[in-house]
């Protein structure tokens, strides 16, 4: 039989080979041993990292029945159901709801500066994460991730994060949570402000225009009533002269004459002079309008300025800033732990390297080797020969 292990025939004879490593099996079998210890001394020196999950669920809606006037103040100004909701939502002028904060809750969980700046805070103020190193938090806050919910019917979803203590990683997801329910409400409370502030100033805006229209418009009304007074007055002088107490009162037939001055082609050239009304009426108009000058509101008995006025009352009577001002107290004393729900005892975490898979990984590497290293001997022993 032909050794096909020396020459240089390419044909392998896997009889010998098997053969080969079958005496040499002790050798390999204590190299394999030597690598599976390896590989789990290994596998047990790495920092233990723990994939820590929870569930997040909604909020009831029952328990945002407070922010009922806030929702129905912020339908009213944007539309939040038609073509302004896009604006509405990039200022997060949004409705308080169960799914709106859950959402944003997600969002800032997903924002690692936030994360981290939460971590950096806890470091500082907490004695038992004082050796929080900055690739602890880097990588601590790089790993949080909040998924979207999954289902449209759903009302819960799942957030993950890696640290190396199962104990401390509750205290640190409890902590982060709340620090993350804080940061939206300060969110919320700083649009609900200067939303609050602007309607405030846009209203104080329209007041100031209409309080200076209705100033221009009495301003206006009475230069009118002067120059009213003054034709009136002249007018008084030319019926007293003519003695026309009343219309058509006096000499009838010097009247007429001037009246016929007034038709041409039996149409009327201009209108009847007012002294023809007698002075009795024109004196009697003349105190009317004297008494309306010395009496600062009978000028709102006019149709224009009934309209002004009812424009100025609607806006002062709007309560949409001291609305959204009550609402900001409502914030500031709320229970953010009514807003998401989680139980921290149902938490669960799994190692993120598997010792097993070392340990399986270091058998396959020692039976290569193993085997390896006794066909070479094998080999390298016939070739001396």
């Amino acid at each position: 039989m032909i050794n096909k292990l020396e020459n240089n025939n390419s044909d392998i004879d896997f009889g010998e080979v098997l053969n080969v490593l079958w005496k040499g099996k002790w050798k390999i079998i204590i190299i394999t041993i030597i690598f599976f210890l390896l590989a789990f001394a290994y596998s047990i020196s790495l920092p233990k990292i723990y994939k820590t999950s929870l569930t997040v669920y909604q909020s009831e809606r029952s328990d945002f029945t407070k922010y009922f006037l806030l929702n129905e103040v912020l339908n009213d100004h944007f539309n939040l159901y038609g073509a302004k909701n896009k604006k509405a939502i990039t200022f997060n002028y949004i409705p308080i709801t169960p799914s709106n904060i859950f959402n944003m809750v997600r969002n800032e969980f997903n924002n690692s500066n936030e994360i981290r700046s939460m971590l950096e805070n806890l470091s500082r103020d907490n004695d038992k994460f004082k050796n929080f190193t900055n690739t602890d938090i880097r990588n601590l806050s790089n790993s949080f991730v909040f998924f979207p919910i999954a289902n449209v019917n759903d009302n819960f979803s799942k957030l993950n994060f890696n640290w190396n203590n199962l104990e401390e990683g509750q205290f640190i997801i409890d902590t982060t949570i709340k620090g993350v329910l804080n940061n939206v409400r300060k969110v919320l409370i700083n649009n609900i402000d200067g939303l609050a502030q602007t309607i405030e100033y846009k209203n104080q805006n329209k007041i100031n225009s209409l309080k200076t229209k209705i100033e221009l418009l009495e301003k206006l009304n009475k230069e009118n009533d002067q120059k009213k007074l003054k034709y009136l007055t002249e007018h008084l002088k030319i019926a007293k002269k003519l003695n026309i107490k009343d219309i058509f009162d006096g000499d009838f037939k010097e009247f007429t004459s001037l009246a016929e001055k007034l038709y041409q082609d039996g149409q009327i050239k201009d209108n009847i002079p007012y002294f023809a009304f007698g002075y009795d009426a024109i004196q009697l108009e003349i105190n009317q309008i004297l008494k309306r000058s010395n009496n600062e509101n009978a000028y709102f008995a006019l149709a224009e300025y009934r309209i002004l006025l009812e424009k100025l009352t609607d806006i002062q009577s709007d309560m949409t800033a001291q609305t959204l001002i009550e609402t900001i107290d409502i914030l500031k004393n709320d229970d953010l732990t009514n807003w998401i729900k989680y139980d921290l005892s149902d938490a669960s975490a799994k190692l993120m390297h598997n010792i097993k898979l070392y340990c399986v990984i270091g058998i396959i590497l020692g039976l290569i080797f193993g085997g390896s290293f006794v066909m070479f001997a094998h080999h390298f022993k016939r070739t001396k020969k």
